[in-house]
C-alpha cells in the first residue's frame, strides 16, 4: 500500500510510521552516466537525510540505482511507537505485534486516510514536515499550542506539515481540477484533467498561505518535470 521502487528508495530515503530507510540500508549499486561505469556507495556515501539523499539533490540525474543491500533482522521487534500506528494495532486488540500484523494495521491506515492513486491521480505526501530548531518550534508551539512535533536528531525539531495546512484552512480546496485531498492534507489531487503546472502552482498557493500564517516554508517531496518550481 506504499508504491515505489526499489531503487527509488535511496534517492528519498523513504521512510513512514516511524522508520526510514536509512535504519537498515548497507550500501547501493549504481550506473554512473557521467563515467559511463558501476559504481558502489556506502549508506554513508548515499549522504541520507529527511527525504533527501546524494541523489536527490548534489548529484541529481547522474546516477541510475540498480540494487541496494540491506542489512535486516529475522528476529526483529517491530517499531511500533509511531502514534497513529499504535493506536491503530490497539484498535486491532494488538499488544505485542509481528511484522505481518504491523504490515495489516498501516494497510488499515493508508485505506482509510489517504487517497488510492489507482482511483485519483497524486503522488502521495506533496509536502515535507519542516525541520526547525528547537527554539522556532518553542516559540511556534507557544503561538499553535497544538501544533504537533516530534525531536529530528542534532537539536531540531520536525513540525506537522499536514496540520499547519489543514489549520489554514486548505484541506480539500480544489482550484479547477487540482486539488488538496479532502483525505489528508498533505496529498495534492487531481481530480481530472489537471496539468502539471497546475498541480505546481496549487503547491505553491498552498505553500504560500503557510508561510504567512506560521513563517515557515514548505518543501515539496515529488519532484518536477519539465514545468517551473
Amino acid at each position: 500500500m506504499i508504491p515505489g521502487s526499489v531503487g527509488a528508495a535511496p534517492i528519498q530515503n523513504i521512510g513512514a510510521y516511524g522508520v526510514e530507510l536509512s535504519s537498515v540500508l548497507e550500501g547501493v549499486t549504481a550506473w554512473d552516466w557521467h563515467k559511463s561505469g558501476w559504481v558502489m556507495f556506502s549508506k554513508d556515501e548515499c549522504k541520507l537525510e529527511y527525504r533527501d539523499s546524494r541523489f536527490k539533490s548534489a548529484e541529481s540525474g547522474r546516477y541510475l540505482i540498480t540494487s541496494l543491500r540491506l542489512r535486516l533482522n529475522r528476529n526483529g521487534t517491530p517499531h511500533i511507537e509511531y502514534a497513529g500506528l499504535r493506536d491503530e494495532l490497539e484498535a486491532m486488540g494488538i499488544s505485542q505485534a509481528d511484522s505481518r500484523q504491523v504490515s495489516d494495521a498501516v494497510i488499515r491506515i493508508r485505506q482509510r486516510k489517504l487517497p488510492d492513486p489507482a482511483q485519483i491521480g497524486n503522488a502521495g505526501s506533496f509536502f515535507k514536515n519542516p525541520i526547525v530548531s528547537p527554539d522556532e518550534a518553542a516559540e511556534l508551539q507557544q503561538l499553535f499550542p497544538a501544533l504537533p512535533g516530534w525531536p529530528a536528531g542534532a537539536a531540531k525539531v520536525k513540525l506537522s506539515a499536514a496540520w499547519m495546512i489543514e489549520f489554514c484552512g486548505l484541506k480539500g480546496i480544489r482550484n479547477g481540477d487540482a486539488g488538496v485531498s479532502d483525505q489528508h492534507s498533505l496529498v495534492l489531487v487531481n481530480h481530472g484533467s489537471a496539468s502539471g503546472s497546475e498541480i505546481a502552482n496549487l503547491a505553491r498557493q498552498v505553500s504560500t498561505v503557510v508561510f504567512e500564517q506560521f513563517g515557515v516554508r514548505l518543501e515539496q517531496e515529488p519532484v518536477l518535470v519539465d514545468f517551473g518550481k
